[in-house]
């Protein structure tokens, strides 16, 4: 593994989610390259951001995200003025307290770092891209408003 591990806790040990927003003025957001064990999202309101996320570069404009699987070395950049969102949570979330079939086919892999999450919004077909949209602008409301 890199030696750029984030060792920063996000959310709570009962609410492993946190949410990070930064409107960025003068365009000098900067995230230098790290990895941690959470999974996270990135998504862009407005303006647009720059991340390389495991070797490979993408530019992110309104209404686009990407998702960070653990353990991927990435970095984040913005380029001009641009409010983004960061929604960053410990894969354990996602566990069910009662193990069944949902559990062991689609979550523990997510939870292994067997099965990963497509990179970039474009790998999802444009339904399910405004679907993912939409609840991830939900997560981040909610989080904001819980927040105040």
């Amino acid at each position: 593994m890199p030696r750029a591990y984030e060792e920063k806790h996000h959310g709570t040990p009962s609410f492993p989610l946190q949410v990070y927003s930064h409107h960025d003025k003068d365009g000098f957001f900067f995230v230098p390259q790290h990895w941690h064990e959470e999974l996270e999202w990135v998504y862009v309101e407005y303006g647009s951001l720059h991340l390389t996320i495991h070797g490979q570069s993408y530019a992110l404009t309104p209404g686009e995200f990407c998702f960070i699987n653990s353990r991927e070395l990435h970095e984040i950049k913005s380029a001009g003025e641009s409010l983004h969102h960061a929604v960053v949570f410990d894969p354990g979330f996602l566990d069910f307290s009662l193990y069944d079939n949902c559990q062991h086919n689609f979550i523990r892999p997510i939870t292994s770092g067997t099965l990963l999450f497509p990179t970039f919004c474009s790998a999802f077909p444009p339904e399910d891209h405004k679907k993912i949209l939409f609840h991830m602008q939900k997560i981040i409301s909610l989080m904001l408003k819980g927040a105040q």
